[in-house]
Parts: structure tokens; sequence; C-alpha cells
């Protein structure tokens, strides 16, 4: 049951052209379900994607999320986060998984209580611009402090790779770091994170959270083997001595023509 992928991605405003991208994403990794950050609707009858349904979402013109679940898949809205929290999130039930969009603005104080604890199996994915040389940053600050706090207390493991792309690219600095992150607490196979390439108009890469594959055996040709502790030694001592006083004498010094 802890086998879906997601897709996680900062959108920077949705429209139609992201959508259609966004939409391509979708169809090419498999995806069960999207998480977006930052879709600046207030409406959400303009947040559509098809072939997904719409689970859950914050409204909203500067910030806003939304989570939506491929229309084959199982799913139910679980909880939302109250209007006037700093930190913006919706938890929905995929096909048995708690997946939880979460959106922390930049200016905001991560608390002890702003993300929501939900039991395994759960999936965390979102913007969290925190700071914390777990992650990759040069130092860690007190939100990032925060957040690592949180996740000790939650029991859930950070998806993190340092060989992986860093999911931001500042315009303005012309840096990298990583906002975008992913946790998770599942009961069957772990999942990994890997960043896609750059996404249209927007400063943050897609992000797919991918269940892990238990390692299967590759068939092969059956070939012939031999116990040679089962061997019956004295049998074949005396076959071999048997053969050789039965051999003819050699007619011819030259060995190779011997026999």
């Amino acid at each position: 049951p802890d086998g879906i992928t997601l897709l996680q991605l900062n959108a920077e405003n949705l429209t139609k052209a992201k959508t259609t991208i966004i939409e391509h994403l979708l169809q090419t990794h498999k995806v069960i379900a999207i998480l977006l950050q930052e879709t600046h609707k207030s409406d959400s009858s303009h947040l559509k994607i098809p072939g997904y349904t719409l689970a859950s979402d914050t409204e909203s013109d500067t910030h806003g999320i939304a989570t939506f679940v491929r229309n084959t898949a199982k799913w139910k809205a679980i909880a939302v986060s109250p209007a006037d929290s700093d930190v913006e999130w919706a938890a929905t039930q995929v096909e048995g998984v708690t997946v939880i969009n979460v959106y922390k603005p930049p200016s905001t104080k991560l608390h002890k209580y702003s993300i929501p604890t939900f039991g395994s199996p759960c999936i965390y994915a979102g913007v969290f611009n925190c700071h914390s040389t777990t992650w990759g940053y040069r130092s860690t600050n007190s939100d990032g402090a925060a957040l690592e706090d949180w996740a000790s207390a939650t029991a859930v493991q950070l998806l993190y790779d340092l060989k992986q792309l860093d999911s931001f690219h500042s315009g303005q600095w012309n840096t990298t770091t990583n906002p975008d992150l992913a946790f998770a607490n599942l009961n069957g196979p772990s999942s990994h994170r890997i960043i896609l390439d750059h996404f249209p108009k927007s400063q943050h890469r897609p992000s797919l959270i991918i269940p892990d594959n238990p390692i299967e055996p590759v068939p092969t040709k059956p070939s012939k083997s031999w116990n040679f502790r089962k061997a019956r030694w004295d049998q074949f001592t005396s076959l071999v001595d048997f053969w050789i006083d039965s051999l003819p004498t050699p007619t011819s010094t030259n060995l190779y023509k011997a026999g």
C-alpha cells in the first residue's frame, strides 16, 4: 500500500501553460498524486489538471496549495490548515498513505505545532523554507533546527540525497538551495526523492518521490554444478587405476601422437 509515486512542485503561479507541462510530467512518471505550492489561486474552480481530481487546497492570491489525485486512485480528504495559519498544509489519504502538502512562506517562523503529526504510513512534501546543513545549506537557522526537532519527534525520515540537484535556483543571487523537502514514515519499502530538470517560469525544480523496489533475484539459465564433498573418491580412484592399466603401450616417442 505504500508504493505510490508523488510529484511535488512550487509552481509560482499555476497557469494553463504550466498545467500542460505538469500533465506531461504526470504521464511520463506515472504519478498518483501531485502536491503543488504557490498556485496563486483564490478560486478553486481554476485548479484543474486533466485526468486528476482536486482532493484538497488552500485558496490564496499570493500563496495557496493544491493536491491532485489520479482519477483511478482511491483517496480521502483528511484535514486542511486553518485560514489564519502561518503554515499552509493539506492532508489527503491516497491509496492508504497520508500525504501532507506543506507550504511555509519564507517570512514566517516555524513553531513546534506548525505542522500536524500523522501516523504511519505518511509522506510530507512541499516548500519548508528552513535552512539546515543537513539538507545542503551552509548554516542552520532557527527554523531549520525547529524542523529537525519536529522530524525527530514525529519519527519521519528526511528524503534527501546530496548527489541530487538542489531544488531551487535564485535568479536574483544565482545560487542554489533546498527549500523544497520531503519526509516519510512508511510501513513497507522506503521511498527516495529525485530532483527533475528546470521547470519553466519557476525558480523551483519539480521533485519525484518514488517507492524503493525490493531486490528481486535476476533470472538466469540453469547450469550444472557438482558437490565434490559428496563424490565417491574411492570408487573414482579404482576406476582411474583400472583405465590407466588398460591403456595400450605408446608406439611413438612423440607424446602428441601416443596412443
